[in-house]
């Protein structure tokens, strides 16, 4: 079995950490601040070209993802976020709505609604992308065209009323 053991250390990376701090920033600025934009994930072909691009070192594919998994990346399965969202106005309605003062819809004695659709026709890819580990990557999702699909909505609606 000795004979078998390899007498050298693995070979060190070729990114060294300023290195991969760089790669990691660029990563983080999305594939569409590098040309890739109708699809919005890191693939380990796209990361192979742009680290190609930045430092002109050649990576295999796997390669590439053990360089990504050493350093805390891994294969996420992106969240959907609509394209329409706006995030400022979620912000104010926490800090100044009904949901800052605690009331319930029993206290005010307002209408409760569920809606709900279904039949969206633009759907984001289902691959998953690379990012940091814990670091779920959101895909905007535009409305637009249906493309011929139907869509459907329902919604039920009960008035909340107070203790007794």
């Amino acid at each position: 079995m000795e004979a078998l053991r390899s007498k050298r250390p693995h070979r060190r990376t070729r990114l060294d950490d300023a290195a991969f701090a760089r790669l990691e920033a660029e990563l983080n600025c999305g594939p569409a601040a590098h040309g890739y934009g109708g699809d919005q994930r890191w693939t380990l072909g796209r990361v192979t070209a742009l680290i190609r691009r930045l430092f002109g070192i050649d990576y295999s594919l796997p390669g590439v993802s053990l360089l990504l998994r050493r350093n805390g990346w891994s294969v996420q399965v992106a969240g959907r976020r609509a394209t329409e969202r706006d995030d400022h106005a979620v912000q104010v309605w926490k800090r100044a709505g009904v949901a800052a003062g605690g009331r319930t819809a029993a206290d005010l004695g307002a209408w409760i609604c569920f809606l709900d659709e279904t039949g969206e026709g633009r759907r984001p890819p289902k691959g998953g992308s690379w990012s940091r580990r814990g670091h779920r990557p959101q895909v905007r999702v535009h409305g637009g065209d249906h493309g011929g699909r139907v869509s459907v909505a329902g919604m039920v609606c009960y008035l909340a009323s107070g203790p007794g």
